[in-house]
């Protein structure tokens, strides 16, 4: 008898494990399907975009994790959305809807959009607070070269002269 209740508890334990497998195979599925949906979104956005870099796949991942994205033909416009953040993208404005997460990720992934569809940062028109404005000009000269920076700072000496 105490052979049989063994048995039964190894049975037992097989088919909870092997649920339990099942389970996560289907949401890793689920979870996939989501990703691939969202990734032709991105690349749909940067081909309909006119820009000349080189797809950042890297950038497109990262996007592609952190937001669900839905998009409207009709309107051209595009939505990225978690639930502490909404980013519109009307195609030639990206606007920061919903904000309750950090901002610096925030504007990170705003440039990130500007970048995917291949606009040039540096010249970027901001409005908003002035912490805002702020940090979007920080995070601009961060991701600038040297080279970038210099020139920029040559310029800006001749308009003041």
């Amino acid at each position: 008898m105490m052979h049989n209740k063994k048995r039964n508890r190894k049975k037992e334990n097989y088919d909870n494990s092997l649920d339990e497998y099942k389970k996560r195979i289907k949401r890793q599925q689920e979870i996939l399907e989501k990703y691939t949906v969202q990734m032709q979104l991105l690349l749909q956005i940067y081909f309909r975009s006119e820009s000349k870099n080189i797809i950042n796949e890297d950038l497109l991942i990262k996007l592609a994790r952190t937001y669900t994205i839905h998009t409207s033909e009709m309107y051209k416009i595009t939505t990225y959305q978690t639930e502490s953040t909404i980013i519109v993208d009307n195609n030639n404005t990206i606007i920061l809807k919903k904000m309750k997460s950090n901002l610096k990720s925030v504007i990170s992934d705003m440039l990130d959009i500007a970048v995917l569809k291949g606009w040039d940062l540096k010249s970027l028109e901001v409005e908003g607070n002035q912490r805002f404005v702020n940090e979007v000009k920080k995070q601009i000269r961060s991701r600038l070269s040297p080279e970038q920076i210099q020139l920029e700072m040559l310029d800006a000496s001749k308009i003041q002269i």
